[in-house]
């Protein structure tokens, strides 16, 4: 399937360029005749945002772009270069880009003829004292939404269309940050991006990480937590059924959320020299933030020769869909070898979670792609990244679930991940 870029209308716009813009007044003024579409001019039907990044000599540098329609491949010369670490939502027909570097969330209007990008706001988070990882976000409405940051017990409250703080926020840090595990001289630190806004509650699942190991080594216990919109109250809420949990959730089709196992729990054992037996464990959470204590699911009951789980991706008809690495690809020797599994051939199942009936999963394999994710669901339609690594080069497509195991191609990145879709118009 062939797909046409929007006749080119992305022009390259480097982060420094729209900084050096942005210095004049006009440029954040709403009213400004640059973005007004005359009778003649028309209007593009439909707009797309993708955001993605490519892995270079330099560093994993973030772009963004608009299209009417997707390009065959996602070209960096026709998008925003962001810079490092910068991450993207889209919100009532704008994108937001969040810099953890420099404390800032920029909200960007696209031209409804040419679709070029423009910023109309930037909001420095750092200037109330926020500090560390911005990227755990939430947006509620029009005119609320938030960042946190659960290491340091803070939020800010914010206007995304006057992009104003309208308030910052402090409540109780997460109880198990700072403590040294098992004697070592690492503290744990909350990891996590990822937040789900159901109702009047803002739900958070709550990856750990150690200093010294990065994300490889997580906090015992499945960990999550629930911010009361109402009164500005969090609660963490934790299950020892699972040793740790993943910095996200995956949804079945009624949009019910599990978490997941940490990928990097089989490192465990290798870590403290032990054998934790719940390394594999899925759990379910209600729309309060609670962890249903009837439902724990044992990835490796269904799958007894498992050595590490790759990427969960969802659940639909009562089966997780999930890919990983068995013993015959790879086994643990040692702690300095452990990641030797990243360059070994994995596997993609459907696993029915009542029968634990195990089948093999193509909807992805069919296509090249061994493994993928969730990007957005819109209007209840899946569009999942299927991700290959060619000669050590991740690259990644994007994809439209049209059924359970088909999928249509969409555009394809290069050397590097898709990291948000979104239909902004």
């Amino acid at each position: 399937m062939k797909f046409l870029t929007s006749n080119n209308r992305i022009k390259r716009w480097t982060w420094t360029t729209m900084l050096l813009a942005a210095t004049t007044v006009g440029m954040f003024s709403c009213s400004d005749s640059e973005n007004d579409v005359t009778p003649e001019e028309e209007e593009v039907e439909t707009a797309q945002l993708v955001a993605f990044n490519k892995n270079t000599p330099n560093g994993t540098i973030y772009y963004m772009a608009a299209y009417e329609r997707l390009p065959d491949r996602l070209d960096a010369s026709q998008a925003v270069e962001l810079g490092t670490e910068v991450r993207t939502d889209a919100f009532d027909e704008h994108a937001f880009t969040f810099n953890p570097n420099a404390g800032t969330i920029t909200k960007w209007e696209f031209n409804k003829v040419t679709l070029e990008p423009r910023p109309i706001g930037i909001l420095s988070i750092a200037s109330v004292g926020f500090s560390g990882n911005i990227n755990t976000k939430a947006f509620v409405s029009e005119t609320q939404a938030y960042v946190f940051n659960l290491n340091e017990g803070t939020a800010v409250k914010w206007n995304p269309q006057s992009m104003e703080i309208t308030e910052k926020i402090t409540f109780q840090a997460n109880p198990l940050v700072g403590v040294h595990p098992n004697g070592q001289t690492d503290e744990w630190a909350v990891f996590t991006d990822n937040a789900y806004v159901k109702g009047e509650n803002i739900i958070i699942p709550i990856a750990f990480s150690l200093s010294r190991v990065c994300c490889d080594v997580q906090q015992p216990g499945a960990n999550i937590a629930v911010f009361n919109i109402n009164d500005n109250t969090i609660k963490y809420n934790q299950d020892q059924r699972s040793f740790a949990n993943g910095g996200r959730f995956i949804f079945d089709e009624n949009e019910n959320m599990y978490v997941l196992p940490e990928r990097y729990n089989p490192f465990v054992n290798a870590f403290y020299g032990q054998n934790k037996t719940n390394l594999f464990t899925y759990l379910k959470i209600d729309d309060n933030g609670g962890i249903d204590p009837n439902f724990g699911f044992k990835l490796d009951e269904a799958l007894p020769d498992i050595t590490m789980e790759w990427d969960p991706m969802f659940v639909r008809d009562n089966k997780l869909v999930t890919s990983y690495f068995d013993n015959t690809a790879f086994q643990f020797t040692s702690w300095d070898t452990r990641y030797d599994i990243f360059s070994k051939e994995g596997r993609t199942v459907a696993i029915d979670l009542d029968t634990k009936t195990v089948e093999p999963f193509d909807g992805y394999i069919n296509e090249g792609y061994p493994t993928g994710y969730v990007v957005a669901t819109i209007d209840g339609v899946n569009y999942h990244s299927g991700i290959v690594n060619s000669n050590g080069v991740w690259s990644a497509s994007l994809q439209r679930e049209n059924s359970f195991g088909n999928h249509t191609d969409l555009t394809f990145n290069e050397g590097g991940y898709i990291r948000t879709y979104a239909k902004l118009w």
